[in-house]
């Protein structure tokens, strides 16, 4: 009689609920919370984006185009 497999290894503890999770937000120091306001505006305004004059798009299907000659018949 073979040996039966195994049972699956335990699955890992569910996250934490709203609850329990740790909301307060950290203590930064002075120059953290300066650069963390730097940061921050950074991202408020935004990539500039590089002005394309022409959109070369190549989003459509490629076609084989059939060639001529060189076949054996």
């Amino acid at each position: 009689m073979p040996i039966p497999p195994s049972p699956p290894p335990c699955a890992p503890p569910p996250p934490p609920t709203f609850s329990q999770a740790n909301t307060t937000p950290p203590k930064l120091n002075r120059d953290e919370a300066k650069g963390r306001g730097a940061l921050l505006g950074d991202i408020h305004k935004g990539a500039k984006l590089k002005k394309v004059g022409v959109v070369n798009d190549r989003s459509a299907p490629i076609l084989e185009k059939p060639k001529g000659g060189g076949g054996w018949w």
